[in-house]
C-alpha cells in the first residue's frame, strides 16, 4: 500500500465529522504513515488540518519538527537521501521517527541530543552507519532492530542503550566478547553458560541476553 494510499484510507475513516474530530489524535497517525511530503500535498484539500498542524509541527528539508524545533519527529520516508546529520538543534529523535526507511544509510546523531525514543531506526533496510560518538543520549527500547545492514556503529562511551537498542543487526552479531557492554546495559552474552557472574558495571540487562544459556 502506498503513502497515499494510507492516507485516502485515513481520511475515509474521519471523514464523517471531520471539523469536529480531535485532530491531537489523527496528527501521529499522519505524520507515521504518510510523512511530510505528502503532506504538503494535501494542504488545499485539506486546510482545517494544515492549520492544527502548523500550530505545532514546521517542516525543514521534508523533516518534521515540533515548532520549537527541539523534537525531530518524522523523517520523511519519501526523501532519498542516503545521510543525514541530525540538527544540532535537536534534542530529541521521537519514538518512530527513522522507522522504516528505504534510503539512508548513514546518520550521524548530534551532540545535543538527549534521548532518541523507541524504533526511532528500526526496520531500516539500508541503514549500514551510525555515528553517535559526540553525544551522551539515552536510547530507548528497539531503537536499530532489525536493521540487516548496520555493521558500522561508532558510540560514545557512556551512551546508555536499552531493550533489544540492536538486536537483529550484523554489528551486533559480530560482537565476540564474553559480555558486550554498552553504558552499563548488557546487549549480549557470548558466553558458554553455566555459573555466570555479572560484571559490576552492569546497570541494565537487555531483553533476551541469557536466551539458550
Amino acid at each position: 500500500m502506498t503513502n497515499t494510499e494510507k492516507l485516502e484510507k485515513l481520511i475515509d475513516k474521519y471523514d464523517e465529522d471531520l471539523k469536529a474530530y480531535d485532530y491531537s489524535n489523527f496528527a501521529p497517525d499522519l505524520l507515521r504513515y504518510c510523512g511530510s511530503i505528502v503532506m504538503k500535498r494535501i494542504e488545499e484539500d485539506f486546510g482545517t488540518f494544515i492549520s492544527y498542524y502548523r500550530d505545532r509541527y514546521v517542516i525543514i528539508d521534508d523533516v518534521v519538527f515540533s515548532i520549537d524545533k527541539k523534537e525531530l519527529v518524522r523523517y520523511s520516508p519519501e526523501k532519498t537521501d542516503e545521510s543525514y546529520v541530525i540538527p544540532e538543534f535537536v534534542q530529541t529523535i521521537c519514538d518512530g521517527a527513522f522507522q522504516g526507511g528505504e534510503h539512508l544509510k548513514q546518520v550521524t546523531i548530534s551532540k545535543n541530543i538527549r534521548h532518541i525514543g523507541s524504533r526511532a531506526f528500526s526496520d531500516s533496510s539500508n541503514l549500514a552507519e551510525i555515528v553517535w560518538d559526540t553525544s551522551k543520549a539515552s536510547g530507548g527500547s528497539y531503537v536499530f532492530e532489525n536493521c540487516p545492514k548496520l555493521t558500522d556503529v561508532r558510540l560514545h562511551e557512556q551512551v546508555v542503550c536499552s531493550d533489544y537498542c540492536f538486536s537483529g543487526t550484523p554489528w551486533l552479531a559480530s560482537r565476540t566478547e564474553e559480555f558486550v557492554i554498552q553504558g552499563q546495559c548488557l546487549l549480549a552474552y557470548n558466553g558458554e553458560g553455566g555459573d555466570v557472574v555479572i560484571p559490576a558495571e552492569v546497570a541494565f540487562i537487555s531483553g533476551n541476553v541469557f536466551a539458550g544459556n
